[in-house]
């Protein structure tokens, strides 16, 4: 075979002094379309890695070549090509002209004399092999490191003897130039797997124009041999318009050399690089790497391409590559061949292979992107992330293996696909180093791992499985497939998903993640976390910690125990089946969780409910008494009992509901019953419910006794009122039978005593400061008799020129009949408020919230500037909610209010009438009851107030000016409120309630000051009120079914004294009669806080 060297140009020039920068940059457009930068942000360069090159001489003493154990060469002979294609290997990054891909990789240079000469002459290579003896040579253990062969020429007639050295050292990457001949097929040995079936050692390198866009015509280059029957083993680099050192002198280089002798080195380089960061790897394995993670993704690539050759007689050939899966088309529709030949204004055979344009004939090729450019254009930053796929043809079996050796810890991140074959294929990680797989892989076989660490963080389509001494370790990936974990190995879950079955017969640890299969167990199962929902079949040694154990995936899920189940912690859902051989062993608190079969073991400080029904039952903790549907104890049935230790107890989770004085029978045993001395036969149940126990032949019975609450030995918590409230439900449950009030006995203590004053403060009557009308109508009234009195400050003559008196830059007259002093004037008033009042420390209640919205009205007749005598009226409509509770207030309020002053004090009063109407709803919500009681009811109210001041500051004057005004009010309120009955379909729990009475007296000291601005007034008005007596009235209840009426007292606590108020009000007219208020309302207590919005419009008639 005549071997060429493919280079097509060469221009030689001197070489300038370059940063390293620049040094990148003299090939940039070559090395940014392969995403070389990638690997220099990871810190890779080639270091400790041999690329060995094949060619025709090299110039050893060049300066790219220079420094310890940087070049090698083996045969003596300077050619030019050799020289540039091991400079774009690996020329040092040493400031001086360019380069390499692999920078700090050493060479390995051998001229070879069977490689024609760069001007095609006879070589005259000294101490030179041929090709085939190098790669003999190769073969040497000497040579084991050295993974990676370039070989940058070829010839158009296969080599028997090279095809056949290439097949002996299958674990070296031997790169080979695809050709410069324009042809659809490489030449050789780049074609040599084609008659080679197990040569998987060979890539071959087609060569593209980095300076051109991937949608230009001329992307593909020009004179390149395409992929054609090597596509499964091809892929493009650049080989158009590199940079690259020369032997015309040890500091020339040319700047434009063309060929896919160029781009052959590239993907040598990019080679050395996958090795540096994946040292394990072969050099088989590397080029599996390369190949899956170039980039063939040909979207927006163009749908042809244009070559053209120049022989060495002048003669040019044409030919246009048309691309069949193109998708250059609008919306990715696919340009057709007509399309393309129209727009080249070409004109073709009817076959469409041959075409002319002026007068020059051009053959028409219609290919595949695969056929042109093999698996795609390398793509080093991908390349460096581990394989991309597993590649059928690649493959000598189904099963992908990778040795990782120890000390290594290995990420492959990219999404792993397959390809080249319907079969499924699988992947092996073998060696004691750990490999994790971070992508969403895709191939369709398992994942296993017989040697070292497999972390799977990613997803597999296919399942995983162990072997040999291998670790699984699945940390956040989802698993579509199935898991197995053969004997003597282990395997891990923290997070991830995995919907197959998990088949265990080694160690499994589940911390975390979703097992939805169904897991069987054959070997040693511990669950600290996560969540087993596709049931569990345990044949060997299962521990729970935690997570939650269900068969709720399927229908056919079940908890099946073959083995030896032990409890801790976690939750579990169904019931566990044991086989008569299994052993149940509870160290946790199972209280809902039924147990059939097999033996139960119930472990000191452990808690197992009731609803269990096994061969053979030994207790040491505790049992918790269940019911069934109908509320029923759940008798528990064994064939065999031993009761060492322990004692039954009431379940926390799902309450038993007991009858006072009844016997159950709560354990039943067919064969035999042994009761230890360490078992406890009178127990407290729960709250103020005991327990006897009495053994009856192979049955234990339970007697229930409901203790007297209102007995102090009981509850000596409770002080004489809260024990007349004690005694009203002793009455009713203990005496009179009524089963709704056993829920109050399933408490004791501090719980109990907080229930039974709920139960008073829900009959508490609603104190006069939290009717929503109480205080502020007459506020209101006194806020509009200031506002009224700041007016009539100002004379007649000066009213026109006051801001008090402007609307909108014009006279606001606020009355009828020019100056006449005896005007009348209505104004209105909208409410909107919200409170919070405070709750009893002796309660369990939460804060109650109460809204507000309503209305005020007034009427004022002034018969002169000292005297003002009105009228007004006002609703409320309130609702409350605490807790189940709901209170609504209809409050009604009517009344007159009069004014007047002497010089600086002024002196205001208001009388009030009202009634109110209540819609109250009580909630019971004790264990084993839930229940609404409901109320309806009247009261009324008077309310009588006064208040005076002494106005140190007069408004209005002009703007910006002040008005101060000190006051002090007083206020009676006498507040009644009818006796009522609730109603409710539990009327057992219904109560009656007595009738309230309270007067309270208050004063409030406060201060008001204005701020005239503009057209408005701004008013603030901070006070205290302080209540002297009353605000705390009294009922007393019994229960409506107690025939004796034995009666309780409401919960009465000292109501808060002191309120402290503070309001902002705006103040403007709107037109020549009518006027604006805005009021902003906050009374603040130890425990309420009441706040009000209000806006007044006044009119002038």
């Amino acid at each position: 075979m005549n071997k060429l060297p493919f280079v097509l140009s060469l221009f030689v020039f001197p070489a300038a002094a370059s940063a390293s920068d620049a040094e990148y940059n003299a090939n940039s457009a070559a090395w940014n379309a392969i995403n070389l930068s990638s690997a220099y942000e990871e810190g890779l360069s080639g270091k400790g890695v041999t690329v060995a090159v094949i060619d025709n001489g090299f110039r050893k003493t060049h300066q790219e070549f220079t420094g310890d154990g940087k070049f090698t060469l083996i045969g003596d002979y300077a050619q030019n090509h050799g020289t540039s294609v091991a400079s774009l290997i690996g020329a040092a990054q040493n400031d001086l002209g360019m380069q390499g891909v692999a920078y700090n990789a050493s060479l390995l240079a051998f001229a070879a004399k069977d490689i024609g000469t760069d001007d095609y002459s006879a070589s005259a290579c000294l101490n030179c092999k041929t090709t085939e003896d190098i790669l003999v040579t190769l073969k040497d253990s000497a040579y084991n490191d050295v993974k990676i062969i370039n070989a940058s020429w070829g010839g158009n007639e296969e080599d028997a003897d090279i095809t056949a050295a290439l097949e002996n050292i299958p674990d070296k990457l031997f790169i080979a130039a695809a050709g410069n001949e324009m042809e659809l097929n490489p030449n050789w040995p780049a074609l040599s797997p084609k008659s080679a079936d197990k040569l998987k050692n060979v890539i071959n390198v087609v060569a593209f124009d980095p300076a051109a866009s991937k949608s230009d015509s001329s992307y593909l280059a020009s004179f390149t041999n395409l992929a054609g029957d090597a596509a499964n083993w091809t892929i493009a680099a650049p080989g158009v318009g590199i940079y690259a050192a020369t032997e015309t002198g040890n500091a020339e280089y040319s700047g434009d050399l063309d060929g896919t002798s160029v781009a052959a080195p590239i993907v040598s380089g990019a080679a050395a690089l996958v090795q540096e960061k994946f040292s394990f790897l072969s050099g088989k394995q590397i080029g599996d790497v390369l190949l899956t993670t170039a980039n063939n993704d040909f979207s927006g690539f163009s749908a042809y391409a244009e070559q053209q050759l120049t022989d060495e007689d002048g003669d040019t050939a044409y030919r246009i590559v048309y691309f069949t899966d193109n998708k250059a088309g609008e919306n990715e529709a696919v340009v057709t061949q007509d399309d393309v030949i129209k727009q080249l204004g070409l004109t073709c055979n009817e076959e469409k292979t041959s075409c002319t344009k002026d007068g020059e004939t051009y053959e028409f090729a219609s290919i595949t992107y695969a056929q042109a450019y093999g698996a795609g254009i390398l793509d080093v930053g991908k390349a460096l992330k581990g394989l991309g796929a597993l590649d059928g043809s690649r493959m000598d079996s189904a099963i992908y293996t990778l040795e990782i050796p120890e000390k290594f810890d290995v990420v492959f991140s990219n999404d792993i696909s397959q390809r080249n074959t319907t079969e499924a294929l699988g992947f092996e990680k073998t060696g004691e180093g750990t490999l994790t797989l971070s992508g969403k892989n895709t191939y369709k076989g398992d994942t296993s791992v017989s040697a070292g660490t497999l972390k799977l963080t990613g997803a597999l389509e296919g399942g995983a499985k162990t072997g040999g001494t291998g670790k699984l370790v699945v940390d956040g990936a989802a698993i579509a497939g199935a898991v197995d974990i053969a004997a003597g190995t282990t395997a891990s879950i923290s997070k991830g998903s995995v919907a197959g079955a998990w088949s265990n017969s080694g160690k499994t640890e589940v911390s975390g993640g979703t097992l939805s299969g169904e897991v069987g167990n054959a070997g040693v199962l511990t669950m600290t976390g996560g969540a087993l929902t596709g049931g569990l079949k345990n044949q060997s040694a299962f521990t729970m910690k935690g997570g939650s154990l269900a068969a709720t995936a399927s229908e056919t899920a079940a908890l099946i125990n073959e083995g030896t189940f032990n409890y801790y912690a976690g939750t579990l859902g169904g019931t566990i089946q044991n086989t008569d051989s299994a052993v149940f062993n509870n160290h946790g608190v199972l209280e809902t969780v039924a147990v059939s079969g097999g033996e139960l073991n119930n472990k000191e400080g452990a808690t197992i409910g009731s609803s269990f029904s096994v061969k053979k039952f030994t207790n040491e903790g505790n049992i918790a008494l269940l019911t069934d549907a109908n509320g029923d104890l759940l008798k528990m049935t064994v064939e065999e009992a031993v009761l060492t230790k322990g004692q039954f107890t009431a379940a926390t989770s799902v309450l038993a509901m007991y009858n006072d004085e009844k016997t159950y029978t709560v354990l039943e045993a067919s064969s035999s019953l042994a009761v230890g001395s360490g078992f406890k036969d009178s127990i407290r149940l729960i709250g103020l419910v005991d327990g006897k126990m009495v053994k009856s032949g192979n049955s234990l019975n339970m007697t229930v006794t409901y203790l007297n609450m209102s007995d102090p030995a009981n509850m000596p918590e409770l002080d004489a009122k809260e024990l007349s409230v004690a005694k009203a439900i002793d009455k009713m449950f203990k005496t009179d039978g009524n089963k709704e009030f056993r829920g109050y006995y399933y408490q004791s203590g501090t719980e109990l005593k907080k229930t039974i004053n709920t139960v008073r403060d829900q009959i508490q009557a609603v104190r006069n400061q939290s009717l929503p009308l109480s205080g502020t109508v007459a506020n209101n009234v006194y806020s509009h008799l200031f506002q009224i009195r700041s007016q009539r400050e100002v004379i007649p003559a000066l009213r026109n020129q006051t801001p008090q008196f402007r609307y909108r830059g014009r006279y606001y007259r606020g009355r009828s009949g020019g100056d006449d002093v005896s005007t009348a004037k209505i104004w209105a008033q909208a409410l909107g408020g919200h409170a919070r009042f405070g709750v009893s420390g002796k309660t369990s209640r939460s804060t109650q919230k109460s809204d507000t919205v309503g209305g005020q009205f007034g009427f004022d007749w002034q018969s002169s500037d000292d005297f003002l005598l009105g009228l007004t009226a006002g609703f409320a409509h309130t609702r409350s909610a605490q807790d189940g509770d709901r209170m609504i207030v209809q409050d009604y309020r009517a009344g007159v209010y009069a004014g007047t002053r002497f010089g600086r004090v002024n002196v205001d009063a208001v009388v009030l009438g009202g009634v109110q109407r209540y819609e109250g709803r009580r909630k019971t919500d004790i264990t084993g009851l839930s229940a609404i009681s409901k109320s309806s009811y009247n009261g009324y109210t008077v309310e009588g107030g006064i208040n005076a001041g002494y106005t140190l500051g007069l408004l209005p004057r002009r703007d910006h000016s002040f008005g101060l005004r000190p006051y002090v009010g007083a206020n009676v309120a006498y507040t009644h409120q009818d006796a009522y009955k609730e109603k409710g379909e539990v009327s057992a729990i219904n109560l009656s309630v007595s009738d309230a009475n309270d007067t309270s007296v208050s004063i409030q000291p406060g201060v008001q000051l204005s701020y005239i601005w503009a057209d408005a007034v701004l008013t603030l008005d901070a006070g205290w009120q302080r209540l002297l007596t009353g605000g705390n009235p009294t009922t007393t209840a019994y229960f409506i079914n107690d025939a004796s009426r034995t009666s309780f007292e409401s919960l009465t606590e000292d109501a808060d004294k002191d309120y402290l108020s503070l309001s902002v009000g705006l103040e403007s007219n709107l037109s020549r009669r009518t006027r604006l208020k805005l009021w902003a309302d906050q009374k603040r207590s130890d425990n309420n806080v009441i706040s009000t919005l209000s806006a007044a419009v006044q009119y002038a008639f």
